[in-house]
């Protein structure tokens, strides 16, 4: 962008990862709603530059004769390293920069905030918490006062942290953002390069009451709730509908979405959008955890594009307790998970629970995963690993000391590359990536036992998450047997049969943690190792590495296991025996049908035509109840639909058919839309 020379530029960054795909596909809110505030509410000729690529960054540099005022970065755990290599650039090109970052991936601990800084000399300021009135006061300052920093820092700018010498210094906490003062970059313009490429997200209410230690938006000065104008909102959503043609879904990143009677107006709102613009058809965002009503009625409004995740975290209350969660109770929140499912049949139910908070325990970590399968609606099981993100409670000294908190750190998926940097002037090459902070062992969790609750997790993810075994656990839900229990009971047998995938899923956990964030940015920095993490071989999330590898090579043997369990447990049930004499006989073809279905899933030029003795495929296909199994003979066709092979050849012609390809699609999308269909043909007595 080429300006007149007297104006003043500010660059804002949200720069995403893009070396294996684009890390973080969401508009950059955080940067925008800075920049249309600090419009507002500046006067002088001044002028704001959204990027979020590293190459906009690049080119920006290389195409304007004009140098920046200010730089600033929005700081993540994604995308923290990257800011820290592309910072240190631009300070030493432009000196005279001012040079701020800002985000909630910082220290709360003094000491640790001294030494983020000192690692780091060329940031000028580091913006706590919102950072709209802090960026503006202390550009305000800059116009004001001159450009000499030194004179700048003496003053002590209002909300800032930064270093004098070794001194720590921190000015004053300025007033929350009232409601009114809160702006659109969507309306402002700021995103409209972006509609392209990224995925809208917006936020409607600004704050979070609750006090989770693990969480960023815990802290005592975000608990403030404050909701935008709805008139702003509505026109926001529809500047989006007429532009996001690419995009389905719409983010929001609210802490505690449908608890408010603000969320109702805005979800009447969005139902208007979607009639007048099929838009959006997926709505996520984290729901309240009060207010069961009122949640249910957000998400009847917005045709079921809203489905309500089960974040339970954990069932143990001393758990719980220990890190100040307060969820909704368990039965309620499941009831409205399966009473939004109904507004949207093809929605998935999955529930948060995480591994290594304090107090958490090997049967504690089982117990929650117990209590939310068998209360049934739940489609799948998100066990999170416990990250000590900076910023939280959690991440305090005293709190890694009361618990005895044992950490490691790895690469997150997805936040790493090898980027050349070429400003013009200098070419040079940015080879980084993203280190998380894991809790492998508590005063209450062994090593071990994380490893023994990694491995249950890996047979939640083969045997249990929205695969084809859904109408054979409808069978043993309804002979009220626990599923949990059912799992549990061959768990031990998966291991041997498939070893080679229990084994190399802990070498993996075991290999992808390291003692400290330097050790990995050395390793990085060897020969082809970054090829590596891009290929997949390291870096990868194990537990759908793993999942789609069991898939693709023992998916025989995943079916013989779980059916032969199945017989064993219904031949013990005198219910089953009473209600279905036939069962037995059922279940033989069930396995039939399953292995016909899931066989070399992703080749469509696979089909089969087949005969069953009892009518399991209308059981499936039309989801009958137990005392409705007949022993009618059926045959079909088993076959992807048109729709299947077009999607599926098409995506292994833009991803291939590799494992990692694979791995992503079903981390995506349910194993269910990819195996094949059954299409009866004809039946007789």
């Amino acid at each position: 962008m080429n300006s007149n020379s007297d104006r003043k530029i500010v660059w804002l960054c949200d720069l995403t990862h893009s070396f294996q795909t684009n890390a973080m596909n969401k508009m950059p809110l955080a940067i925008g709603m800075i920049a249309s505030y600090c419009i507002k509410m500046l006067d002088g000729n001044i002028s704001f530059q959204i990027l979020k690529f590293l190459t906009e960054l690049l080119d920006e540099i290389k195409n304007t004769d004009n140098v920046p005022f200010v730089v600033g970065f929005s700081n993540y755990v994604w995308n923290n390293n990257l800011n820290l290599e592309a910072s240190k650039r631009i300070k030493k090109l432009y000196p005279q920069a001012t040079i701020v970052f800002g985000g909630p991936n910082f220290p709360v601990d003094d000491t640790e905030q001294i030494q983020f800084l000192k690692k780091a000399p060329w940031i000028d300021f580091y913006l706590p918490f919102e950072g709209e009135k802090s960026f503006s006061s202390l550009i305000k300052l800059l116009l004001d006062v001159g450009e000499d920093l030194n004179k700048i820092k003496k003053m002590c700018p209002p909300q800032t942290i930064y270093l004098d010498g070794d001194n720590l210094i921190k000015g004053d906490i300025l007033p929350p953002l009232e409601a009114s003062e809160l702006s659109s970059p969507y309306l402002d313009g700021f995103f409209d390069k972006y509609f392209k490429t990224l995925v809208p997200l917006i936020q409607t209410t600004r704050g979070c009451p609750f006090s989770c230690t693990y969480c960023c938006s815990g802290a005592k000065n975000e608990s403030k709730i404050k909701h935008r104008d709805l008139g702003q909102l509505n026109n926001e959503l529809e500047y989006i509908a007429k532009r996001c043609s690419n995009a389905f879904e719409l983010y929001i990143a609210d802490s505690n979405f449908g608890m408010y009677s603000h969320d109702i107006e805005f979800c009447k709102d969005i139902a208007k959008i979607q009639s007048d613009y099929s838009w959006p058809k997926i709505i996520s965002v984290t729901t309240g955890k009060k207010n069961k009503e009122r949640i249910y009625q957000a998400a009847k409004l917005t045709s079921g594009a809203i489905s309500i995740a089960v974040s339970v975290q954990s069932t143990e209350p001393e758990v719980l307790k220990n890190v100040k969660r307060v969820n909704m109770p368990l039965d309620v929140l499941l009831s409205l998970a399966k009473s939004t499912k109904e507004l949207s049949p093809d929605s998935r139910l999955y529930s948060d629970i995480i591994l290594g908070l304090p107090g958490d325990t090997l049967g504690a970590h089982l117990k929650s995963i117990k209590d939310v399968i068998d209360k049934g609606s739940v489609d799948s099981i998100v066990p999170f690993q416990l990250m000590i993100l900076p910023g939280t409670l959690l991440a305090t000294k005293g709190s890694r000391d009361k618990y005895q908190m044992v950490t490691r750190y790895r690469v997150l998926p997805r936040c790493f590359g090898r980027y050349i940097w070429d400003d013009g002037k200098s070419k040079n090459s940015i080879n980084t990536a993203e280190i998380e902070e894991i809790c492998v062992s508590n005063s209450t969790m062994s090593f071990d036992d994380y490893l023994e609750c990694r491995k249950f997790d890996l047979s939640i993810a083969i045997f249990y998450n929205e695969f084809i075994f859904s109408d054979l656990y409808r069978i043993l839900n309804s002979l009220g047997l626990s599923l949990f229990d059912f799992i549990q009971s061959f768990h031990k047998d998966a291991q041997l049969k498939m070893v080679n995938i229990y084994d190399e899923f802990v070498r993996e956990t075991k290999e992808e943690l390291w003692s400290s964030r330097e050790e990995i940015l050395e390793f990085i920095k060897r020969p082809n190792t970054m090829e590596k993490y891009r290929e997949g071989e390291y870096g990868s999330n194990l537990l759908y590495k793993y999942k789609t590898l069991s898939y693709m090579m023992h998916m025989k043997t995943i079916i013989e296991l779980i059916c032969h369990y199945a017989e064993q447990i219904i031949e013990q049930n005198p219910i089953a025996r009473e209600e279905c004499p036939c069962l037995a006989g059922f279940l033989k073809d069930m396995e039939k049908l399953f292995k016909l279905l899931g066989d070399d899933f992703m080749n469509t030029n696979k089909s089969f035509d087949a005969h069953f003795n009892y009518n399991v495929i209308e059981f499936i296909t039309k989801s009958l109840p137990l005392n409705e199994i007949r022993n009618l003979r059926e045959n079909a066709r088993i076959e992807h639909t048109q729709n299947q092979k077009e999607f599926i050849e098409n995506y292994k012609g833009l991803h291939g058919e590799n494992l990692i390809s694979v791995s992503k699609l079903i981390a995506q999308l349910p194993l269910k839309k990819l195996i094949r269909k059954p299409v009866k043909v004809a039946s007789m007595v």
